[in-house]
């Protein structure tokens, strides 16, 4: 379903006066990425950077957007899909003025902080492509100029920093690089998005991500579930924690008839609340006891239980050789891959980006 052709127009107008346009692709079905050329001919119309969510299914043209989106000062922001997982590009484009396209909702509002201009609803896709077809293109802009400056300088930044230790980022680059353009990735939540966002190119692969109350719940099965249903090889990364919370779903994952990698990068625990105020308001010992709760488990006895192929990865070329030999035989494989690190080297992107000079034009 299409929005109306007088509101295509209204929204074409409103984005044709802006001067300083900016788009956000936030989660979106798997149909986007069938989509990717309209949106790519809408941002080029529009004449705006894009920074695309991890699982909106599109290719950013500035990396980093949870960490270098936010330097930005758009006039004009084009929410395409859901609102973005970062936490702090959700907060700061929510503060900003945008029209925000989305999918009829499934599962939750795709304007959260309720403060967008329009919120536009309808067959994602399909408006996108309509959208660009009435959408006028726009001359070279000094805008255009400087932001493509600045993801030079971004995308630079962020490879200087990934010559350091291995970290759960490596983990994450490596992985979806690594895993076909005809599979499905499966996204777990807590950090392994988040590193796909900040650390990774985007996936070739479809992906897919699984948000509720409880999002680290049930993501074995689901990833199982996606396997048997598309029959395509897939990829789960998920943490250590969601690995226990659902240990069951190696059960049903042997029902994959195509190559089934769940990769547990294990950091020992919740790592995600090393980046809350509680991690400063609780000693060390009571932090983790309570918080990150590491759950200490032999990840490959718990193959071996359900009778499932077990790798272990430590570094770059053992995880491609782990994932290589999956993809090569039908049904399940767990990855071990241990890796620690990720705060610190996520602190000294955040550091090294945020002195990035802004190019003229931003400013």
């Amino acid at each position: 379903m299409l929005p109306a052709e007088g509101t295509l127009g209204r929204l074409a107008a409103t984005l044709a006066s802006a001067d300083r346009p900016l788009m956000v692709a936030g989660p979106a079905p798997l149909a986007m990425r069938d989509a990717r050329r309209d949106l790519e001919r809408l941002r080029r119309a529009l004449g705006a950077p894009l920074l695309a969510d991890a699982a909106s299914q599109q290719v950013p043209t500035l990396a980093c957007g949870d960490l270098a989106g936010p330097r930005l000062e758009p006039d004009l922001i084009l929410q395409v899909g859901r609102a973005p997982v970062g936490g702090r590009l959700e907060r700061w484009v929510a503060g900003r003025r945008r029209v925000v396209l989305a999918g009829t909702p499934g599962h939750g509002w795709p304007d959260p902080s309720s403060d967008a201009e329009a919120v536009i609803l309808g067959d994602l896709a399909a408006t996108v492509g309509a959208l660009a077809g009435v959408l006028p293109g726009r001359p070279a802009s000094c805008w255009n100029d400087a932001n493509a400056e600045y993801a030079r300088a971004v995308e630079a930044a962020r490879e200087e920093h990934l010559e350091g230790p291995w970290h759960e980022g490596h983990v994450l680059r490596t992985a979806l690089a690594r895993w076909p353009e005809a599979g499905l990735v499966v996204l777990g939540n807590s950090l392994p998005i988040r590193h796909a966002d900040l650390w990774a190119s985007p996936p070739r692969a479809g992906v897919l991500h699984q948000r509720g109350v409880s999002g680290i719940d049930g993501l074995v099965a689901g990833a199982a579930g996606a396997a048997v249903a598309s029959d395509a090889p897939t990829l789960c990364v998920l943490g250590d924690v969601s690995f226990l919370h659902d240990l069951g779903g190696l059960s049903v994952a042997r029902r994959a008839p195509a190559p089934l990698v769940v990769l547990v990068v294990d950091n020992d625990g919740g790592r995600i609340f090393e980046r809350l105020p509680i991690h400063d308001a609780l000693g060390p010992e009571s932090f983790e006891r309570l918080f990150t709760m590491g759950p200490g488990i032999d990840v490959a006895h718990a193959a071996a239980t359900f009778g499932i192929p077990f790798a272990r990865a430590t570094d770059a070329a053992s995880l491609n050789a782990a994932l290589q030999e999956a993809l090569g035989r039908p049904g399940p494989t767990v990855v071990h891959a241990p890796a620690t690190g990720s705060r610190a080297a996520d602190r000294a992107l955040a550091d090294t980006i945020a002195a990035l000079p802004l190019p003229e034009g931003l400013a």
